[in-house]
C-alpha cells in the first residue's frame, strides 16, 4: 500500500552554500606523518581481490567462508568481535574487526569480503593501533587510520584492484563518515578539544579541499549516510541545529530537512532523504523528496520501524510487523512501487541493516553479553532468495 504523503511545506528549510561554511584545510595535523611508507606493515606484497589465494593461512590471507552458498552467507566474523561499520558496495563488503575477542576498546583492523568467490582478505595488519569505520564505493574502501597513541590520524583510501593505498587527509581522531566518488565525510577533533568533541567535514579528494559541516557544539552525532550526490547526518541537541541535514556535493549547499531531536539513522538516495522518526513516542519511518517538497510516511503499517538504508530504490530496515512486537526482522521495500518483503526468517533484537545493491542485502546481528555489544555479519541474494526479479524490483508475496 503506498504510504501517505502529507503536502506540506519542511518545517525547516535553511540553505547555504559553501560560502556560509568555514572553509579550509580542517583540522590541523602534521602533514610529515608516514603511512606504512605507502602500504601496510606486512602486507605490502597483498594480492588484489580475484588472485590466488596466497599460501598463508589465518585471517590476514584469503580465507574460504564454508560452505559457501549463492543464496545466504553467514560471513566469518565469529559473533565475538565488535564490528563498528559495515558497508557494501556491489560484491564488496568492508567492515573493521576487533580480534581481542571481549575488548571493544582495543585495536581492530579493515577486512573485505568478496560475495562473489566467499573469501575474505584481511587488508590491514597493524599490531597495536586502531583502523576502523571502513566505506567501500566502486572498488576503493575508505577508513580512518590511527598514526600514534596521541591521537592522529589520516584517512586512508585502499584500492581493491592494486592493492595500493593513499593518504588522503591527516587529521586529529579522524574517522570516515562515507565515501562516494570525489567526496569523503568524516568526522575528526578539533585542536584543542576534549576527545570526545568532533566536528563534521566534507573533503574534496582531487583538491584537498576540507569543508566544515557542523561543530561540536551544534552537536553532531553518528548515524549518517552518504549517497553519490548527498550526504546527510542527525543533530541530536536542543537547538536551531537540531534535526536531520542534508548537503549536497557538488555545490555544497545544506537543508535541514526535519526540525526535530526525535529524528536520527538518516539515509539519502537520488532526491531522497529517509530517517528514523520518534516524534509519536514510537520508531517509524519517514522521508522527504528533495525535489517536490513531499513529507512522506513511509512505513505507515502500524508496525516499531527503524534503522532505514536506502541505496537506489531499496530500502532496507528493520520492523516488528511479523514480530508482534517481540523482536525486529529485516524487511526490504521497493521505493518504486512501495512492495515490502520480509527477508529474516527468525526475529532478534539486535538486527540492523547495511545496504541492499546489486541484488545483494547486508545486515548484521548484534548480540549482547555484560553491556558489550558483538557482532555477526550476512548476506542475503535478494534474485536467489526469490525477493527480487531480474529487474531489481521487490516482488509481491
Amino acid at each position: 500500500m503506498r504510504p501517505g504523503i502529507l503536502k506540506t511545506a519542511w518545517a525547516l528549510a535553511l540553505v547555504v552554500g559553501f560560502a556560509a561554511c568555514r572553509c579550509g584545510s580542517g583540522p590541523a595535523a602534521s602533514k610529515d606523518a608516514a603511512y606504512y611508507d605507502g602500504g601496510l606493515d606486512g602486507h605490502t606484497d597483498a594480492q588484489p581481490p580475484g588472485d590466488a589465494a596466497p599460501d598463508a593461512q589465518g585471517r590476514d590471507a584469503w580465507a574460504d567462508a564454508s560452505p559457501c552458498d549463492a543464496t545466504f552467507i553467514e560471513l566469518p566474523p565469529d559473533g565475538l568481535s565488535y564490528i563498528s561499520v559495515v558497508s557494501n558496495w556491489g560484491r564488496w563488503v568492508a567492515y573493521d574487526y576487533d580480534e581481542n575477542e571481549g575488548d571493544p576498546y582495543s585495536r581492530a583492523d579493515i577486512y573485505l569480503y568478496d560475495l562473489q568467490t566467499c573469501t575474505e582478505h584481511r587488508i590491514t595488519n597493524e599490531p597495536t593501533l586502531m583502523q576502523w569505520q571502513p566505506w567501500v564505493w566502486d572498488g576503493r574502501v575508505v577508513f580512518g587510520n590511527d598514526l600514534d597513541q596521541y591521537g592522529n590520524g589520516v584517512l586512508v583510501g585502499y584500492d581493491i584492484s592494486t592493492s595500493t593505498f593513499t593518504n588522503l587527509f591527516f587529521a586529529t581522531s579522524i574517522a570516515c563518515l562515507g565515501s562516494m566518488g570525489n567526496f569523503v565525510a568524516y568526522a575528526a577533533r578539533p585542536d584543542g578539544q576534549p576527545s570526545a568533541s568532533h566536528n563534521w567535514y566534507l573533503l574534496q579528494i582531487d583538491s584537498g579541499q576540507s569543508t566544515l559541516l557542523q561543530t561540536t557544539e551544534d552537536g553532531a552525532s553518528s548515524g549518517g549516510d552518504m549517497s553519490e550526490t548527498h550526504f546527510t547526518w542527525p543533530s541530536l541537541v536542543m537547538n536551531e541545529h537540531e534535526g536531520i541535514h542534508v548537503v549536497e556535493l557538488a555545490t555544497g549547499q545544506q537543508q535541514i530537512i526535519q526540525d526535530s531531536i526525535m529524528s536520527t539513522y538518516p539515509t539519502t538516495w537520488g532526491d531522497w532523504v529517509v530517517w528514523e522518526n520518534w516524534d509519536t513516542g514510537l520508531p517509524d519511518i519517514w522521508g522527504v523528496r528533495l525535489g517536490a517538497g513531499e513529507r512522506v510516511h513511509v512505513t505507515d503499517n502500524g508496525a516499531y520501524n527503524g534503522y532505514p538504508r536506502l541505496r537506489e530504490h531499496l530500502l532496507c530496515f528493520r520492523t516488528t510487523l511479523w514480530a508482534g512486537g517481540m523482536g525486529w526482522d529485516i524487511a526490504i521495500m521497493d521505493m518504486n512501487t512501495w512492495v515490502v518483503r520480509r527477508v529474516t526468517e527468525t526475529t532478534h533484537p539486535g538486527y540492523s541493516c547495511a545496504h541492499a545493491h546489486a541484488g545483494w542485502l547486508v545486515y548484521r546481528k548484534q548480540v549482547r553479553q555484560n553491556y558489550i555489544g558483538w557482532d555477526k555479519i550476512y548476506a542475503v541474494n535478494l534474485v536467489a532468495a526469490g525477493i527480487l526479479d531480474d529487474q531489481g524490483r521487490v516482488i509481491p508475496e
